[in-house]
Formats: structure tokens, C-alpha cells, sequence
């Protein structure tokens, strides 16, 4: 399953309003399901790499395939980022 242009619209628009800070991101399925969650130390540009750049090893593309939203958490610093992606 690839992402239909509804949800690339989406994703782009989300993307493009996403605040330049550290933080959790967390994407999800179509059932809304938690597939991965990680840690960026400036968020848009760490989500661009999965929504923009286009080239990825097997698994990552495998589970991009899925991604139909994402969600982020604003942390303070870095380090608080990591804090709250371990729990």
C-alpha cells in the first residue's frame, strides 16, 4: 500500500507546518496503530527525510508503506526528546 494523494496532501501540508524544534514524532496506519516512534533534534527536517526524500533501505520503505499520518510531541531540548521517546 502506498499513500493515496489525499493523504501525501496531508502529510506535506502537516510537514510544512511543523515547527523547526526538538522532539517526538510518532507515525501511524490507516487503523491508526503506532508503527514507529523516534526522536528529532530539529522535526521538520528530520520528517522530510522520510516524506521527501524518496530513496530508503528495504525496511524503511516497508514501513513508510503504511504511514498514513503522523503526529509530534514539542520537547524542550534534545535530550528531553529522548527522555520521552524511551517511554
Amino acid at each position: 500500500m502506498t499513500l493515496d494523494s489525499d493523504n501525501q496532501e496531508l502529510i506535506k501540508r502537516k510537514l510544512s507546518l511543523t515547527p523547526s524544534k526538538p522532539g517526538v514524532y510518532v507515525m501511524r496506519d490507516i487503523n491508526n496503530h503506532i508503527i514507529y516512534i523516534g526522536k528529532a533534534k530539529n522535526l521538520p527536517s528530520r520528517l522530510s527525510n522520510y516524506f521527501v526524500n524518496r530513496v530508503h533501505d528495504a525496511k524503511t520503505t516497508a514501513m513508510l508503506a503504511k504511514v498514513v499520518d503522523f503526529e509530534y510531541f514539542i520537547c524542550k531540548s534534545e535530550n528531553d526528546a529522548l527522555a520521552l521517546e524511551s517511554k
